[in-house]
């Protein structure tokens, strides 16, 4: 059998030894967590880059181990109530940033916290925007924990203030009263990974996903986010640039905020609230054929549905017209294609996205996107260097 190995090869940052007197000594900073999160360090890493610092990252193997030898210069936290661990870092009287947001065991030391509260009203103004009126908060085994209270705080405050219904939920008590609950319904969910759990409930028990139930997660774990049966909204929380608002906040010792989050947008919420049920249908059909050639009286027809009334019906609740929707999907389409292939031809684009011919794709992009779709491609859509 053959093995191949990779050996990835670092500039080396030390200097000559006729210069080594004259170079500044490098920073040694510990990252003490017991919960680890590599966005976050990814964070703390881009800055440390920055300044030259020395990341020590011990921890991140065994997170219970305490680094009782090491010295440096100073230290990002996130102790979760482990004492020994607190001790040791308040006996090395060294600058500290802590990255925990509701305890107080290291009275004194500054720190970055999240805004919980915001990230459950941005959850709710999400679901409003899509013309949700009915929501529920969902949690594995009820209220646990100030991160779970808060956002849902949150996320019933501003429902509230909006005059939609909005309760919380236990996962298994959503299941069990699912026949008697309003739809469109909008759930958000306390994590991704229940999120997850919920879309694969509710697909079990025939409701469809988005377009009866919508659900939303947080945290934004791209991986199992995009490989969900259905793919799931997320909200993000940005956790790389807390790391890095640590990192500046340990180099500058003043105190900061942890900066707003946005909401990813996929599949499992990216959809408008009809409460007509083949108004629905039809516009899931949209969905998932807009990139084939499409009659929109016979996609009606197929429904059982006329044109005329999905079209109101539509128009009522979306604000906008069937054809200006299909439209919209089917610019997306191009838009997704641009990012995946640069270099795909105008025409390409057209068959592949369902416009059908160049001549219809720069109409709309002219219209809708204001610029040619070449133009476009070249200012929206190139890839981001790394």
């Amino acid at each position: 059998m053959m093995r191949i190995f990779c050996i990835t090869m670092r500039k080396d940052v030390r200097e000559p030894h006729s210069r080594i007197s004259r170079v500044k000594p490098r920073k040694r900073i510990l990252i003490a967590q017991t919960w680890w999160e590599n966005r976050i360090f990814r964070g703390i890493a881009e800055y440390a880059k920055k300044q030259g610092w020395i990341l020590d990252c011990r921890m991140q193997w065994n997170r219970q181990a305490v680094p009782s030898y090491w010295s440096g210069d100073g230290i990002i936290a996130f102790t979760a109530g482990n004492a020994v661990l607190e001790e040791f870092i308040l006996g090395k009287n060294v600058p500290v940033v802590d990255l925990e947001d509701y305890h107080n065991r290291m009275p004194g030391v500054p720190k970055v916290i999240g805004n919980d509260r915001a990230l459950g009203a941005m959850a709710a103004k999400h679901f409003l925007a899509q013309g949700f009126r009915h929501m529920i908060f969902v949690s594995q085994n009820g209220m646990r924990g100030p991160v779970t209270e808060n956002r849902y705080a949150g996320f019933l405050q501003h429902a509230e203030k909006n005059n939609v219904s909005c309760r919380t939920m236990t996962l298994a008590t959503l299941m069990g009263n699912l026949p008697d609950i309003p739809r469109p319904l909008g759930v958000f969910a306390a994590g991704d990974q229940l999120a997850i759990e919920t879309i694969m409930l509710l697909k079990d028990q025939g409701v469809s996903v988005p377009f009866e139930v919508a659900v939303l997660g947080i945290d934004n774990s791209e991986i199992i986010c995009e490989c969900a049966e259905v793919p799931l909204s997320s909200i993000d929380c940005d956790f790389e640039k807390k790391g890095w608002l640590a990192a500046e906040l340990l180099d500058q010792l003043m105190s900061g905020k942890a900066p707003p989050a946005r909401v990813v947008v996929r599949a499992s919420s990216d959809v408008i609230a009809l409460p007509h049920a083949g108004a629905a249908r039809v516009l899931q059909y949209l969905y998932t054929h807009c990139h084939e050639p499409l009659s929109l009286a016979q996609v009606c027809r197929r429904h059982g549905q006329s044109l005329r009334t999905i079209q109101d019906v539509f128009k009522k609740h979306a604000g906008r017209t069937l054809q200006e929707e299909l439209i919209r999907l089917r610019l997306e389409k191009v838009e997704s294609l641009m990012r995946e292939n640069p270099e795909m031809k105008m025409d390409a684009l057209a068959l592949e996205s369902g416009f059908g011919s160049r001549i219809n794709l720069t109409r709309a992009f002219l219209k809708y996107r204001g610029m040619p779709p070449g133009k476009y491609c070249r200012e929206k859509c190139q890839p981001t260097a790394s």
